[in-house]
């Protein structure tokens, strides 16, 4: 699964969380602390001692094994399933299964409520085919797994943002040099992407919607 390759036709729905279940020796000797019964299957959440897994329709998944979907190598962080959103996403190709939750102690506060980590698992699969991925990041490319160049264009602009930020007349001259080059080394490419996708995406709503989002100031004034 590649997030070069996800249309942008993806649908999001929310599970209700309403009535939680847990069970000791669930399945394997794993222990299921968090599952929702949805449509007949169970989905949630199962530990080991110390391996964690995601369980769906009475088989584990390690989150251990989880395969990081293109563009996302950082590996998610822990996961609470009683502070994560559990729902599910499809997409041109099928359904799938959806943890996202926050991406450790920042992830919880400020503008570091879009790092999330998440996993999904393919529901119309097969079941001994299913495969569980991972993905940490930005929570707006996470959530509509946009195109590449779009997620390479959001890191700039918001690296772009956070680094010209940092300018202050108190800092020290060797420190003033250090951000300027990270204003260039960020800036520049974010400027030049958004000329390029905002024509590339014109008539795709969504995505240029995301897009504007992340044209801020800085890169768009970047001289």
């Amino acid at each position: 699964m590649s997030a070069r390759s996800v249309s942008s036709s993806v649908t999001w729905r929310a599970l209700s969380t309403e009535e939680i279940n847990s069970q000791d020796d669930y399945q394997d000797g794993f222990n299921a602390t968090y599952y929702l019964a949805v449509q007949g299957k169970d989905i949630g959440y199962a530990e080991k001692g110390a391996e964690k897994g995601i369980l769906f329709d009475h088989k584990i998944y390690p989150v251990d094994s989880a395969r990081a979907l293109s563009g996302f190598a950082m590996r998610p962080t822990e996961l609470n399933p009683y502070v994560a959103e559990w729902g599910t996403v499809t997409d041109s190709r099928g359904k799938f299964g959806c943890v996202s939750f926050p991406f450790g102690v920042l992830g919880q506060s400020g503008s570091f409520q879009k790092n999330r980590s998440a996993y999904l698992l393919s529901l119309t699969a097969s079941k001994n085919v299913r495969i569980l991925y991972s993905a940490t990041g930005n929570i707006d490319v996470i959530a509509a797994l946009v195109p590449k160049d779009i997620q390479n264009f959001i890191l700039n602009a918001d690296e772009c943002d956070h680094t010209a930020g940092e300018f202050d007349g108190s800092l020290s001259e060797q420190r003033q040099r250090e951000i300027e080059r990270a204003v260039v080394q960020y800036c520049r490419p974010a400027q030049k992407q958004l000329k390029t996708l905002k024509a590339k995406y014109k008539g795709d709503a969504k995505l240029t919607e995301l897009i504007r989002k992340h044209a801020y100031d800085s890169v768009i004034s970047f001289r």
